[in-house]
């Protein structure tokens, strides 16, 4: 299930983790001896290069995996370093990969391939509890904005009197992560495959001996045997190559303007994703028009479970449209959005900056204009939008809005005081809202007039330009001496304080012009 916006609550979690960005895509390989590289040298004895940074060993050696002709890392300038350490089990590793992301959270994607220590034990531990530790690995990255490439552990050959007897282990932990990167919108890395290939059908075949290190599992380097060698990093190396490159890198989304009373409720941010659509992240920062950040962070596209829901951080897309809604209100000001997305093949470039602020839309000011035959005139404008409030200003005395009503884009207000006096005023119409006040409307201009009771009108074809002012019900037709209407050339105006009835025999011909106006 996707969500439209994200909680606040989870908005403050994510906005406390912040750090400055680095400009280099960093991905941080997580697992165990498999990915430190444990046997990663011909002779199959440890491995000759055990640096951390850039790794030297494993499928993430800066040769192999961020190299140029795998993931193009040259032009991308990215970086991969790597977190494995040989014996970890899942349960000490969520508390060593939480440490990691504490003393530096700034990664764009998490490699994680762990828990062939918890199947290889005696008793192993059920795929399914070691299934939920790599899932709370995922969240924990999640939480601070990192996505997440999901892989299968490999089989393998000795490991004391371990051996083929927990292949079954292995396929079947391999199918649960291969569930949960699919029900949770991530990549998965089939690196069982890899080493073994699969039939038709899933069926593993016997992993291929010249990607594993085969010394003799009863000499003295037996504990060594089992690992793959370097020409299995190699095979695991472009597998994940293989997976990550499956898109490029997404396009540029695209923001819009926030809208409402931004400076009372906190805001919510609408983007519409780029197409093709293929980012797993966006990135949000919305900044005064003097630079300094409001709002900085990453957001999932879709929830980052669907086994056990994170409420911490939902998705906030929903078909081509995202949002997600910031902590707090904006305090009165002018702002830039911009919004771009991530997979973990790379970033896109953010959008170009869209420029906001939380006043309404300008007033437009529509009637009363011209004359006026009541002394307490309705006075009628455009809705704006974001407006919460309005102000009418000009030469006509104070005059309150509370009450006013809008409908179909147009509101209205007819004060009960003041009475105005016989005489010529402008009027405009200010609207506002918590962040502030936008421009009024051109003035309006109109005057105050004594009135009759002229009528009924009838026996008359209007050629030129007439208005007719009645303070009360205006009343044309055929009365029994002649049609009364509107010429082609004519245009004829009714003002009346209560209504207007036009009976039989009245007409208006093609080109002829009438306008009705009531003060109700």
């Amino acid at each position: 299930m996707r969500h439209a916006a994200a909680t606040a609550a989870s908005l403050l979690l994510l906005l406390s983790s912040q750090t400055a960005e680095s400009s280099v895509f960093r991905y941080l390989s997580f697992g165990d001896s498999i990915t430190e590289g444990f046997n990663d040298s011909a002779s199959c004895t440890s491995c000759p290069n055990p640096a951390k940074t850039p790794p030297g060993c494993g499928y993430p050696k800066d040769t192999r995996l961020p190299s140029a002709s795998m993931l193009n890392c040259a032009a991308n300038n990215c970086a991969i370093v790597n977190e494995g350490k040989s014996s970890e089990q899942t349960g000490p590793g969520i508390t060593r990969l939480n440490q990691i992301l504490n003393g530096d959270p700034n990664w764009d994607v998490l490699i994680l391939m762990h828990g062939s220590n918890d199947l290889f034990v005696t008793p192993p531990l059920p795929e399914e509890t070691v299934r939920d530790n790599v899932k709370q690995m995922a969240h924990d990255a999640a939480e601070r904005g990192i996505d997440t490439v999901h892989a299968s552990v490999i089989r393998f050959h000795y490991l004391g009197t371990h051996g083929t007897s927990r292949d079954g282990l292995v396929d079947q932990y391999g199918t649960l992560v291969q569930s949960l990167a699919s029900s949770e919108n991530r990549y998965f890395s089939d690196q069982r495959a890899a080493l073994c290939g699969t039939a038709t059908g899933g069926t593993y075949f016997a992993c291929q001996n010249f990607f594993y290190c085969e010394d003799n599992p009863f000499g003295a380097q037996k504990y060594f045997i089992g690992h793959p060698g370097p020409a299995g990093f190699d095979t695991m190396a472009q597998t994940f190559a293989n997976t990550i490159n499956q898109m490029p890198a997404p396009g540029a989304p695209a923001p819009e303007a926030p809208s409402g009373d931004l400076c009372t409720v906190p805001p919510t941010l609408r983007w519409t994703k780029e197409s093709p659509d293929r980012a797993t992240w966006y990135h949000v920062q919305v900044e005064t028009n003097l630079g300094a950040s409001v709002f900085d962070d990453w957001f999932p596209e879709a929830n980052v479970s669907a086994i056990n829901a994170d409420p911490l951080i939902p998705g906030v897309c929903s078909g081509t449209s995202c949002s997600v809604t910031m902590p707090a209100a904006l305090t009165p000001g002018d702002y830039v959005l911009r919004v771009r997305g991530r997979n973990p093949r790379g970033r896109s470039a953010f959008s170009a900056d869209l420029s906001f602020d939380g006043t309404p839309d300008d007033g437009t000011g529509d009637y009363p204009e011209g004359d006026v035959v009541v002394q307490t005139p309705t006075y009628r404008w455009l809705e704006s939008e974001g407006a919460t409030g309005y102000v009418l200003e000009g030469t006509i005395p104070p005059t309150s809005t509370a009450g006013f009503t809008c409908s179909g884009g147009v509101c209205s207000v007819k004060p009960a005081s003041p009475v105005l006096g016989l005489g010529s005023y402008t009027w405009s119409v200010r609207p506002s809202n918590s962040c502030g006040s936008a421009a009024a409307s051109p003035a309006k201009s109109f005057s105050v007039i004594a009135c009759g009771n002229p009528g009924p009108f009838e026996n008359h074809v209007v050629t030129t330009t007439e208005t007719e002012i009645a303070c009360n019900t205006i009343e044309a037709g055929n009365f029994g001496a002649g049609d009364y209407g509107v010429g082609s050339t004519g245009v004829l105006s009714f003002h009346a304080g209560v209504a207007v009835e036009l009976h039989n025999g009245f007409f208006v011909d093609n080109g002829g012009e009438l306008t009705i106006l009531t003060d109700l």
